[in-house]
């Protein structure tokens, strides 16, 4: 979740639970408030209806005094009676009855009677729910507004951050240029800047350095290496050499040889970083791979393979030495873990390239064989680069490759 998204949602949960404890709390304060005023006056009421009851003599004046007093009910109560105590409630006779009523006991004529006062809250309650209402939706608009201002104003506080944090998505460290971060009055953000700032020259300028020293050892190996190769050939043919001297010469020179590759893949793999392919140009890939797999048809036959192809025309924009490297090293890849009388198969179509080749399943993640010197086989004399090289390409060349096995068949897709 977003940073924005995480505090407009925090902002509208307090929100809610504010106007859900809020609102009933203030329906009860104006229930409480007009109930204390009715009280004061029913107890008005009250000295005032005591005190013309006091003038009545028996119970025809009672009724006819009440007759017109629908607020007032006395009703007499046996002599015994012990005094009743003032009380105040609440009563509903109905939909659209709900009165405020305080029960007393009074002396007239000499007996006890129960005397009931009502003062209607009809009116009351409908304002207070009128009210109640009104301040619900005030607070709700109110609280939607400012939600709003701050969700605004924290876009533009934070849009500092989001550039920075796009900038550094898009930054790349092979690329010649520093990390333009954008001026920023706010500290906090001011500071973040100034440290990504002075990392990303710091990591560019160490992967600048590493670089150099990659491309300057290989090219420093490459010439002794070819030196010890051509040495190395020369004392192999001496026909004076004993067996065992031979063997450990023939070890030497193979090692010296897969030394020489390896440098090689290397230097390839840092040109390719360094971007210093620059030449591009129209290629149809479907004469390349034609052209390509008679080159490895002592491999195929070797093995018994069975090649199947179809090829259509396909042109790409692309520098002619990787497309023949990327393609050299998908069918190589292909044929060297394929099994004894396997399948080899070569799709080109207008989208994409498959190469497929039947094998063993894989024992590691997909994801791992475009890693540098990943081997399926730890045994095996492979250098471990040839997928790594193919991906570096892929990425320079801004295809999509993928590897897939499925039914005993390893597959690598190039998307164009």
């Amino acid at each position: 979740m977003r940073l924005l998204n995480r505090t407009a949602t925090a902002y509208i949960i307090a929100s809610i639970l504010v106007l859900l404890v809020s609102i009933p709390i203030f329906y009860f304060v104006l229930h409480h408030l007009f109930a204390k005023q009715a009280d004061s006056t029913l107890q008005s009421r009250k000295e005032f209806v005591v005190s013309k009851l006091g003038e009545i003599n028996n119970e025809l004046e009672i009724k006819n005094w009440t007759r017109f007093e629908d607020d007032i009910e006395v009703s007499r109560l046996p002599s015994d009676t012990a005094p009743l105590p003032d009380s105040i409630y609440d009563r509903i006779m109905g939909k659209d009855d709900y009165f405020r009523e305080l029960v007393t006991q009074a002396t007239i004529y000499g007996n006890p009677h129960r005397l009931v006062i009502r003062s209607s809250m009809l009116e009351n309650h409908e304002l207070i729910e009128t009210i109640v209402i009104s301040q619900a939706l005030l607070l709700a608009v109110l609280l939607i507004c400012l939600l709003l201002i701050n969700r605004r104003i924290s876009r533009q506080v934070w849009q500092p951050f989001y550039d920075t944090l796009a900038k550094l998505k898009n930054y790349s460290i092979n690329q010649q240029t520093h990390l333009q971060l954008s001026h920023t009055s706010i500290e906090e953000f001011s500071e973040l800047n100034e440290v990504v700032d002075k990392m990303t020259r710091k990591i560019q300028a160490d992967f600048i350095s590493l670089k150099q020293f990659t491309e300057n050892a290989s090219h420093e190996i490459q010439t002794p290496l070819a030196i010890i190769q051509s040495k190395l050939e020369v004392m192999i043919q001496d026909e004076e050499l004993s067996r065992e001297q031979m063997q450990n010469l023939q070890i030497i020179y193979e090692t010296t040889g897969r030394l020489s590759k390896l440098n090689q893949a290397l230097l390839l793999l840092t040109k390719i970083e360094n971007n210093q392919f620059v030449h591009i140009e129209r290629l149809n890939l479907k004469e390349l791979i034609e052209a390509k797999l008679p080159l490895f048809e002592d491999f195929i036959t070797a093995k018994n393979l069975t090649v199947k192809s179809a090829l259509t025309d396909r042109w790409v924009q692309m520098n002619a030495p990787l497309a023949r490297v990327m393609l050299t090293n998908l069918i190589s890849n292909a044929i060297k873990h394929n099994t004894h009388g396997g399948t080899l198969e070569i799709i080109l179509t207008e989208t994409y390239l498959t190469v497929s080749n039947s094998g063993t399943a894989p024992t590691q993640p997909a994801e791992a064989f475009f890693d540098r010197f990943n081997k399926a086989n730890p045994n095996s004399d492979s250098l471990g680069l040839g997928l790594a090289i193919v991906k570096e390409i892929c990425d320079y060349a801004q295809f999509k490759i993928h590897y897939d096995y499925q039914g005993n068949i390893h597959t690598l897709r190039v998307q164009f």
